[in-house]
């Protein structure tokens, strides 16, 4: 069991089994970032940055590509931060 609560979006949904730290290290991100609501923005700006990548190697114009990763971002975003106020 953790020392500290994770925060990352499988634990806000319930899922017991993935940590934060397990997330940092998935998403090769600073592990002072485990046990804090950081972060899920962390991870979003990570995959928000892949995300344009991918639209863009796939024929997307670069303004499209970067329009459509803030919207699925802002979806994910607004789902953390209704399970973060329950």
């Amino acid at each position: 069991m953790s020392e500290y609560r994770n925060y990352n979006l499988f634990a806000l949904r319930g899922d017991n089994e993935t940590s934060d730290a397990e997330i940092c290290q998935t998403f090769d991100l600073p592990i002072e970032l485990a046990g804090t609501p950081d972060i899920n923005s962390a991870v979003l700006k990570k995959m928000e940055r892949e995300n344009v990548k991918h639209y863009i190697d796939n024929g997307m114009d670069e303004s499209a590509a970067f329009k459509t990763a803030r919207q699925k971002s802002d979806v994910v975003r607004a789902e953390i931060n209704q399970l973060l106020n329950k």
